[in-house]
């Protein structure tokens, strides 16, 4: 979770999570926690925050490559 000041008198609680685990789903949470601290400074509607949110959602969506996990016997690689 992060705590992020928007003003003097105003913050921000967010909490999150995503699928998986592994240095995949550590960096996709590292994006969209960056996203949303980004998001933040502009100053925007909860409801507009989280619809850019969940645009840049599906754009990692279609970016990331599956990648198969050798210790649960797929083949690794990149």
């Amino acid at each position: 979770f992060d705590v992020i000041p928007l003003s003097s008198t105003r913050l921000a609680f967010v909490t999150g999570e995503v699928a998986g685990h592994g240095l995949g789903a550590t960096a996709a949470m590292g994006r969209l926690r960056t996203a949303v601290q980004t998001l933040a400074d502009l100053d925007l509607t909860p409801g507009e925050l989280l619809s850019h949110l969940d645009d840049i959602v599906l754009r990692l969506a279609d970016t990331e490559t599956p990648f198969a996990n050798p210790e649960e016997g797929g083949a690794g690689g990149a």
